[in-house]
């Protein structure tokens, strides 16, 4: 008995001990003194006082598809450039589409008839030929990506900073984690966010899911999914599938392809674009450009009225001759009415990307905070006082291109003009290969290698050329669309 209160004399004891004595609560925080220099363009991402001022003109399908990750067979680098450039790319489209209330109908261009048919071929519209009705199966866009960063490395931070300000790109916690973390909490604390990558949780979710794991968890099977031959197939696939859906149900729909990858070309003249599971030196592993525009041409096949169905298709990749022996040039690409394609690059040629860099300089303060209870572990990796980084994100020039043209125009044409104003192929396209020219001049490793990238364009037919796109509408006491 005697035995048995002195050992709970001790337990008492030590417990005791544990909840009178004070452990530390640390919290992390910048000192005033920070700076960033940052030169990624601005107009890269939208200002938010035209957030909702884009919109597309008719029902629209888009898939846009990054390939970063890449297995040794293919031999070529992992780069996260590809994803990102993706995921730029769709961002003024998911602005376009989803920035606006739901319930509100939908802008569109009117039908053409035998009096407006010479507008549609001088790509002439104006506010007469807007209207607003209700449409079913509006908007369906799909990003695939399998970007994975590791946060502590610095082109894969830079790459991190560049997806946190894309709109359509969503952050998650997984499995616990809120939504959206603040960029501050999942970069410096040190258990959070040491790590991300994309999630396709949702298989027709319009946004990109990025999930932050922690340090524990980074070490866990990945939620990546690698954008192997057969996902890159199937998500063309449905999205075409989903583009004739919408063509049924609504009489008219645009389909939009954006590819970033690795590319090649082989001794049969022929363009390849390298997925995921590319093999060296094995072209059956690839996928042909003609492979999609085979595609493209089945869907646009049995159209009816020749302004009912419209493809864009961009493949935004390198074009380098690598075969021994290659004794062919590169083959002519026909493309069929109703498509427009855009490719990056001419035969031959390299696929340049912009380095967005930024330095920041600043100060952190650990703080400890006295409270009963267990201890808390302390910080294990950041420390208190100054703190200097340079991290780095690369992206492709042409949806950099993209997206400066866009976000550029809307403030001229809606404060300047203050009427709708709508924005065709040939205009968004042309525009595009107009910035791509200027940044391609600033791109030191271009410069110094001697090198040239011309952007290559086919309009299937003078209808294409002037299709309209999007639409740059004011506010609605600014317009007299009702």
């Amino acid at each position: 008995m005697n035995n048995f209160r002195f050992k709970l004399i001790i337990i008492l004891t030590v417990a005791s001990s544990i909840l009178v004595s004070s452990c530390s609560e640390y919290s992390i925080r910048y000192g005033s003194d920070m700076t960033i220099r940052d030169n990624t363009p601005k107009c890269a991402f939208p200002n938010r006082d035209y957030l909702k001022n884009l919109f597309l003109v008719q029902p629209t399908v888009g898939v846009f598809i990054g390939v970063s990750e890449y297995g040794a067979k293919a031999k070529v680098f992992s780069t996260p450039a590809h994803s990102i450039s993706a995921c730029l790319f769709q961002s003024n489209f998911f602005q376009a589409a989803f920035f606006h209330d739901p319930q509100v109908k939908e802008i569109w261009i009117k039908d053409s008839d035998q009096e407006g048919a010479s507008k549609w071929l001088r790509g002439q519209f104006g506010a007469s030929y807007i209207d607003k009705k209700d449409v079913h199966h509006t908007y369906w866009l799909k990003t695939i990506a399998d970007i994975r960063l590791d946060l502590s490395k610095p082109t894969e931070l830079g790459a991190f900073r560049i997806m946190n300000r894309i709109p359509g790109v969503k952050f998650k916690g997984y499995p616990f984690f809120a939504e959206n973390i603040p960029m501050v909490d999942s970069l410096d604390t040190p258990e959070v966010g040491e790590y991300a990558e994309v999630w396709e949780k949702d298989p027709i979710n319009n946004v990109i899911d990025l999930v932050l794991k922690s340090s524990e968890q980074r070490k866990e099977q990945s939620l990546t999914k690698p954008v192997n031959r057969d996902r890159m197939l199937n998500a063309i696939n449905d999205a075409i599938d989903e583009a004739q859906k919408s063509f049924i149900e609504n009489g008219r729909v645009l389909l939009i392809i954006y590819i970033s990858a690795h590319g090649q070309i082989w001794d049969d003249g022929q363009p390849y674009i390298l997925p995921s599971d590319a093999v060296a030196k094995d072209p059956t592993t690839w996928i042909a450009y003609s492979d999609i525009i085979e595609k493209t041409r089945r869907f646009l096949e049995g159209r009816g009225q020749q302004l009912n169905k419209h493809a864009v298709v961009f493949i935004d990749s390198c074009q380098k001759n690598v075969s021994e022996n290659s004794i062919l040039s590169s083959v002519s690409i026909r493309v069929p009415q109703g498509m427009t394609l855009v490719q990056s690059v001419s035969p031959g040629q390299y696929a340049w990307h912009w380095t967005a860099g930024s330095h920041e300089e600043g100060t952190i303060d650990v703080e400890e905070e006295k409270r009963w209870g267990f201890p808390k572990r302390p910080p294990s990796k950041l420390i208190g006082g100054k703190f200097e980084r340079s991290p780095l994100g690369r992206m492709s020039v042409l949806p950099l291109s993209s997206t400066c043209f866009i976000n550029d125009e809307m403030p001229t044409y809606l404060d300047e003009l203050r009427r709708p104003v709508v924005i065709v192929a040939h205009q968004w396209i042309e525009a595009m290969k107009d910035y791509a020219d200027i940044l391609l001049e600033m791109i030191p490793d271009k410069q110094a290698a001697g090198m040239s990238q011309d952007i290559n364009v086919q309009y299937g037919s003078e209808i294409d050329r002037n299709f309209p796109i999007f639409l740059m509408m004011p506010k609605p006491d600014d317009t007299q669309v009702n």
